[in-house]
């Protein structure tokens, strides 16, 4: 990296750990600029709203993903695909409303978490 700086390369050599990378697996593949940045927007198209630029970029991320396991640019096991396909079905499930979102997680988790107590979380 040093000697890229000094021959001002260093984007060069950056894009090049990028593109060299991006195929490895989904982790390295949704860290990719260009699948980022989408990421990115989709969370920046919701302003203020924490509960759903959280869903956002949930989505956005599963999207990406399962476009590029069809597309066959990244390779998925099983056990991967599985869990994605899931995880696509519980966002996709949400509500849009954060207060909804509450309730549902509070019902849902109350009796399963040890020692859950709102009080702990200020609510």
């Amino acid at each position: 990296m040093n000697t890229a700086i000094q021959l001002k390369q260093e984007k060069t050599l950056r894009d090049l750990y990028m593109y060299s990378d991006r195929y490895r697996g989904p982790e390295a593949y949704i860290l990719a600029y260009d699948n980022a940045w989408q990421i990115g927007k989709a969370i920046a198209e919701y302003g203020d709203d924490l509960y759903m630029r959280a869903k956002a970029a949930g989505m956005k991320a599963v999207e990406i993903l399962l476009k590029g396991y069809e597309s066959k640019e990244i390779g998925l096991t099983v056990k991967q695909l599985e869990t994605l396909q899931d995880i696509n079905k519980k966002i996709s499930a949400l509500p849009d409303d954060e207060d909804k979102f509450f309730d549902w997680a509070v019902k849902e988790y109350k009796d399963t978490v040890p020692n859950f107590n709102m009080k702990n979380y200020g609510l």
